[in-house]
């Protein structure tokens, strides 16, 4: 649909003019959902709190007010809370409603007036299986070209370099690995979206990464660390990896990339040191 302003959806059902007031982060255990009421009185003047509910339970699971704010707790085992485990942790999802009732049959919706999509992601180490799932993908990181200075990766700052090692247990010959997808997200997810893909479908995507080093059981690549503006903190980068024969030559093992992301950073280095002799050359004219 090509939805109106402040409208956003697979029928431009959520009013994201509202949907900005709510604020959600992810406890252990439990939602952490906080609802500022007062954009939604201005907009709705009969606005009931006790309208809000998540998990399609507005007996079991309305809020609590605190001042202007109305907030949730509830335990991802209670509300109809949907756990997914994932090759990289655990998902957990739901909905936030606020909806005007009929008075007489209160199971009836006469209006939705708040709609948000409730997601947590809690991530295991950064090791991601493949299949069969005796196979696994191990990232190491460093801050220079030769792996020789390790470097934590929950201490980077945005902007800065960073160089991953990608490595596979696979010991057999015949078996080479290539990296699927690399992506990051923040250590909380409240958005499906919020995922930013280095490289995609075996090809580097990020105009700041390159491959610089590939071998059967080992891929290295480089790319500036990033933040996420609407969640500060912890990020996580994972690595999917496709494990083919050595002489199989389907898109996924031999994939078809545009050539600006197929360069090195060897290729990089020779050219910066040709223009630094140019540069050179031309102060001692």
């Amino acid at each position: 649909c090509a939805c109106p302003n402040s409208y956003t959806g697979h029928t431009c059902e959520t009013d994201t003019s509202s949907s900005s007031s709510v604020f959600v982060s992810c406890l252990d255990d439990a939602w952490n959902i906080t609802v500022d009421l007062q954009p939604l009185r201005q907009k709705y003047p009969d606005f009931d709190p006790d309208e809000c509910y998540i998990g399609f339970d507005n007996v079991n699971c309305t809020g609590s007010i605190h001042g202007d704010s109305l907030y949730f707790g509830q335990n991802y085992k209670d509300c109809k809370t949907i756990g997914k485990n994932l090759t990289e942790g655990i998902e957990y999802s739901n909905e936030l409603l606020c909806a005007r009732h009929d008075r007489l049959y209160h199971f009836i919706i006469r209006e939705v007036r708040l709609q948000v999509k409730l997601l947590c992601k809690f991530f295991s180490l950064d090791v991601v299986s493949s299949t069969p799932t005796d196979r696994q993908v191990h990232l190491q990181y460093f801050s220079d070209p030769a792996l020789t200075r390790a470097k934590d990766f929950n201490r980077c700052r945005a902007g800065e370099k960073l160089y991953v090692r990608a490595l596979s247990d696979v010991t057999d010959s015949n078996i080479k690995m290539r990296l699927s997808h690399c992506y990051i997200t923040p250590a909380v997810i409240t958005d499906l979206g919020m995922q930013y893909y280095i490289i995609k479908d075996g090809c580097v995507i990020d105009p700041n990464a390159v491959v610089f080093y590939q071998l059967d059981h080992e891929t290295r690549f480089s790319f500036q660390y990033v933040e996420f503006s609407n969640s500060h903190g912890t990020v996580h980068l994972y690595c999917n990896a496709t494990f083919c024969q050595k002489n199989e030559h389907s898109p996924a093992c031999q994939p078809t990339c545009s050539s600006h992301v197929a360069r090195s950073l060897r290729e990089n280095y020779v050219i910066n040191i040709q223009n630094d002799t140019d540069n050179d050359e031309e102060k001692r004219r």
